[in-house]
């Protein structure tokens, strides 16, 4: 107890300064916040697709047809047809004014009439696997899908009127209808469920606890000074009076703890005084942080125990909160990144920190999202209590 009293009252000492990193650390991640979310808002996926349509359009069939796009179907939300010539639409699409452009062939309709489908000349400059790729791959496979099933259909039923000796003209005009019907009443039948881009979380509130815990992660840069140094004569001299490096070790670990959840306390009371959020909102998310705080705490610690020197701990601390805050999907929705990188990720500290925030914020905060920081935390502080031991015997 008094080596823990002393450690205590060692970081009481260190905590000003330690703070007042804190806060600029929080400033700069804050401000990057604002600006990458209000950027995100007039982002590219955020607006108007405007697509290009190169050809004879004066056809009545195909000139209805755009028409009924611009007007009657739920596609106009999102995507905006407009006709104009090849010159123009090259010049609009190299100036990025236009996503993309439809060349139709002459004679499309014509061919359309007697069952030869042309192919439609799809132009584009995105070939980052953007919006015009979601657009090649989704809007385009639907549309050939309605296109080809329903002729299917229709050439079905002309078959089996003919092998009946009926008469099939009026029939097929009907039938061509019920189709058109069908394709301008699909949202009727469709519903939209909004998954967020990862963990049921919309893309800002997402990026928000992300970054919580990117900037967490780098509060612990301040205490490098304080927990890490190459001289363990002090460690071995606290042994040979009955604290063992075990009891040393989760000492300085409740001492950093408490400085954390110090620090945490006070920028959240910071942030709800000056009216950035509500100050009962701030100190009830503070206090459902903390099970994200023992894990992100108990990593930084770790991160302590197997530097031997100050200049790699900064490193180590820096380096290793920004390279596993992009792995575990701190800065980039996890979602996004290859199975294999997920599978590790999701198991990774930082990973289980902010599926707690994400889950703190929302407001279902389970035994899970409690139990797992805490479990996870008690490994790391036996890793580093471990790695005191090892450094310990070989020091003697």
């Amino acid at each position: 107890m008094k080596y823990l009293i002393a450690q205590i009252k060692r970081v009481v000492r260190y905590l000003p300064f330690a703070l007042l990193i804190s806060v600029l650390f929080t400033v700069v991640l804050g401000l990057f916040a604002v600006r990458f979310v209000g950027a995100s808002v007039d982002a590219d996926d955020k607006q108007m697709v405007r697509i290009g349509i190169v050809g004879d359009t004066s056809t009545t069939f195909l000139g209805f047809g755009i028409e009924l796009i611009r007007e009657a179907d739920s596609s106009n939300m999102m995507l905006r047809l407009e006709e104009m010539s090849e010159s123009e639409a090259i010049s609009l699409l190299d100036s990025g004014k236009i996503t993309a452009y439809i060349k139709v062939p002459d004679g499309f309709i014509e061919g359309v009439s007697h069952g030869d489908v042309m192919q439609l000349e799809y132009v584009t400059t995105d070939v980052s696997g953007g919006i015009t790729s979601v657009f090649k791959e989704e809007i385009l496979s639907a549309v050939s899908n309605m296109l080809v099933h329903s002729q299917k259909g229709i050439y079905a039923m002309q078959q089996l009127a003919r092998a009946n000796s009926v008469a099939y003209g009026k029939n097929t005009d009907e039938l061509v209808l019920r189709y058109f019907n069908l394709i301008l009443k699909r949202p009727s039948v469709l519903s939209l469920d909004v998954r967020g881009v990862s963990d049921g979380v919309d893309f800002v509130t997402y990026l928000m606890c992300g970054l919580f815990v990117l900037c967490v992660s780098l509060f612990g840069i301040p205490y490098c000074n304080l927990y890490v140094s190459g001289d363990k004569s002090i460690r071995r001299l606290a042994a040979s009076r009955g604290v063992s490096v075990c009891k040393q070790t989760v000492a300085e670990f409740a001492s950093y703890l408490c400085a954390m959840i110090f620090t945490l306390f006070a920028i959240m009371l910071i942030i709800g005084t000056i009216g950035i959020c509500d100050l009962r909102y701030a100190m009830a998310l503070f206090a459902s942080c903390i099970p994200a705080l023992f894990v992100v705490a108990a990593l930084q610690f770790f991160g302590f125990s197997v530097s031997d020197n100050l200049a790699n701990a900064v490193i180590i601390q820096f380096f290793g909160a920004i390279v596993l805050s992009y792995v575990c999907g701190c800065i980039y929705p996890i979602a996004f990144f290859p199975k294999a990188v997920q599978t590790v990720g999701g198991v990774l500290p930082l990973s289980i920190a902010r599926e707690s925030v994400i889950s703190a914020v929302c407001g279902d905060l389970g035994a899970l999202e409690i139990s797992a920081p805490i479990v996870y935390s008690a490994i790391l502080v036996s890793a580093a209590v471990a790695v005191n031991y090892r450094k310990t015997l070989s020091d003697k």
